[in-house]
């Protein structure tokens, strides 16, 4: 796939940071069905496309498996109104991680991008046993700490 690099895909997410900062700052917040567009989005402006189309959860899992899979877990209220529906936290979306990249499309989704405004160090231990077994398939995942200002941070 193209768009993976020796950087992995963080200009992508970089990208879906800044997006996602420019809606907070102008007193929005990220709504869960929007999140696959905002990914869409940053992935065309990066000059990839998503060629082949892409998972996105929330937002778009669809009955497909494509080689590229994005994982949004938005907990913060920076990021999401309190009762918002349709997010996932940190260990929901580690689950769909983990069903996804062992599950119904192991050997098919091999880039999974995850990014999170949540660190939380007890729920990367509980998977972290599946996302070794998922690099030593031959499959990438990448997790990304979404920080307030836009900043990105790789963690995995």
């Amino acid at each position: 796939m193209s768009e993976y690099n020796n950087n992995g895909f963080e200009s992508v997410v970089s990208r879906i940071g800044e997006m996602m900062e420019g809606t907070v700052s102008a007193g929005g917040s990220i709504a869960s069905e929007k999140i696959a567009d905002i990914v869409g989005t940053a992935l065309a402006s990066a000059g990839t496309g998503g060629s082949g189309g892409i998972n996105c959860y929330p937002g778009k899992p669809g009955g497909t498996c494509h080689s590229l899979a994005f994982f949004m877990s938005l907990s913060s209220p920076r990021y999401r109104k309190p009762k918002a529906q349709g997010h996932f936290n940190l260990h929901q979306i580690m689950q769909k991680v983990v069903q996804h990249m062992q599950g119904h499309c192991v050997g098919k989704t091999m880039h999974a991008v995850v990014i999170t405004d949540v660190w939380d160090l007890g729920v990367v231990d509980e998977w972290a046993g599946n996302l070794k077994a998922i690099g030593r398939s031959g499959a990438t995942v990448e997790v990304y700490l979404l920080a307030g200002g836009g900043h990105i941070k790789k963690l995995w």
